[in-house]
Parts: structure tokens; sequence; C-alpha cells
């Protein structure tokens, strides 16, 4: 399973890590488990606010971001190249972060980013 060619519109409840913490937001996104991609969230005075311009792809298990932002297409094909990725399978990012093949993951993080971003 991949994520819509179009840009979802509907607003969805998710868990997402926010200082320290899980907290339940109202959001637009898609879910295609262990990712999803939702609006950008940004930090406003200690506040998380939806920014109305632009995605991210997060986690689903631990609600915390993969740093990837930017135009729906572009988080859509990261992500659909992601979802490959076991590691992604692992509950916490810091139990990621521990595996063996934490850094290889990375590396191919990367190297997708680059593949899109054009």
């Amino acid at each position: 399973m991949n994520f819509p060619k179009n840009y979802p519109r509907k607003k969805i409840k998710v868990n997402m890590f926010h200082q320290g913490k899980i907290e339940k937001r109202s959001t637009v996104g898609s879910i295609v488990f262990p990712l999803m991609i939702v609006r950008r969230l940004c930090n406003h005075d200690g506040e998380m606010m939806v920014e109305p311009k632009g995605w991210a792809i997060y986690h689903v298990l631990s609600g915390q971001t993969l740093g990837i932002v930017g135009r729906y297409e572009f988080c859509k094909n990261v992500a659909n190249d992601l979802l490959k990725e076991p590691i992604l399978l692992l509950p916490t990012g810091k139990m990621m972060s521990l595996q063996k093949g934490y850094e290889d993951f990375i590396t191919r993080k990367n190297q997708i980013i680059t593949k899109y971003d054009k």
C-alpha cells in the first residue's frame, strides 16, 4: 500500500511527540503504517500549531518527525520509498537509534531525499 496520489483533505487525530511527551493532535493527513504524512506542525511560543503550507513525515508509533518536510508530492514519494524499511516497525526513535543498521537507514533515507529533492 502507498500514500494517495493527491494530498489528503480529511482531518485525522494522530499522536505527535511534543516537549518530551506524546499528545493527540487533530490535523489533515494520511496514514500508511508505519508512517504518516500530515500538515506541518510548527512551534509558536511553545504551542504546536498547524502550518497551512507544507507537509511533514512522521513515525506513527512514536509520533516523532523524520525531519522531512516539503510539498505533498515530495513527502509522498520519500515516504513510499521509506515504507520498505523494517527499522521503522520499532516503536520508538530510541530503539531505532540503538539498532545495528541505524546508520545505514539514515544513509538510505538521505539518498531517498536527494533522489526526489529537485
